[in-house]
């Protein structure tokens, strides 16, 4: 909270000042900047971590529990945040300090097939665009360059992309992976509520990294990024899933 509470104190003479600083240093023509480099589809950041789908010695994957939904499905988003680089204790604190994601109209569009194995692959994935007012008053767009993807059974579900946040006033922007789970991540627990109708599930990431930066000096010291230790980054987010 200490980047927020010295922003405040400066108060509104510095606006002028900020927006010059966030312009000065944006891309002109809006694409990836200097410090962000596209990996191919489903690349990870290079880090282990445990999910709910083991790999067989046929290197397929191995699901556990029975399929939830036969052939596709999609799935609405009922809210979320993100927090960056954010050392606090609880999820109470980190959604009060980070992006709270909006529902209702504007909230995430999924639509995705499942494979025999119990994994799935998006054929539409697009997250909704945030609405922030610090440092700036700007639309933050939250973009899936290579979709989404992940496991689902009747027992749990994990969702597994790369996401690139775009800041829509200055064109700054950088990327992580998010692989999301029901289960447990750092100090976040997930929920798979599919015994209910309709099912719904509360996927969670506290162990994701950030080792990228914008590029602007005053945006990244701003967001705290690169953030690059385990615990300090969260994801949550509900989503309502329909078979399709």
């Amino acid at each position: 909270m200490k980047r927020r509470t010295l922003l405040a104190a400066a108060g509104a003479a510095t606006t002028p000042l900020i927006a010059g600083c966030l312009g000065d240093d944006s891309p002109s023509d809006g694409g990836p900047s200097a410090n962000e480099t596209e990996p191919p589809a489903n690349e990870t950041d290079g880090q282990s971590r445990e999910g709910d789908g083991t790999e067989g010695g046929d290197g397929q994957t191995t699901v556990e529990g029975e399929p939830l939904f036969e052939d596709s499905f999609s799935a609405t988003s009922q809210g979320g945040f993100l927090a960056v680089n954010e050392a606090v204790e609880t999820r109470s604190e980190a959604r009060e300090a980070g992006f709270v994601l909006p529902d209702g109209e504007e909230e995430l569009t999924l639509e995705a097939e499942v494979t025999e194995n119990g994994t799935w692959e998006s054929t539409q994935a697009e997250f909704p665009t945030v609405r922030v007012d610090e440092p700036i008053t700007t639309d933050v767009s939250l973009e899936l360059p290579n979709g989404l993807s992940g496991t689902l059974s009747d027992q749990q579900m994990t969702v597994a992309g790369r996401v690139r946040v775009v800041i829509e006033e200055t064109g700054d922007q950088f990327g992580f992976e998010i692989e999301a789970t029901t289960g447990e991540s750092g100090s976040l627990s997930g929920a798979a509520n599919f015994g209910e109708e309709p099912p719904t599930a509360v996927l969670v990431d506290n162990e994701f990294v950030i080792e990228e930066d914008t590029g602007n000096i005053f945006v990244d010291d701003f967001l705290g990024i690169p953030a690059e230790e385990p615990g300090t980054n969260w994801f949550e987010i509900e989503i309502e899933l329909t078979g399709t």
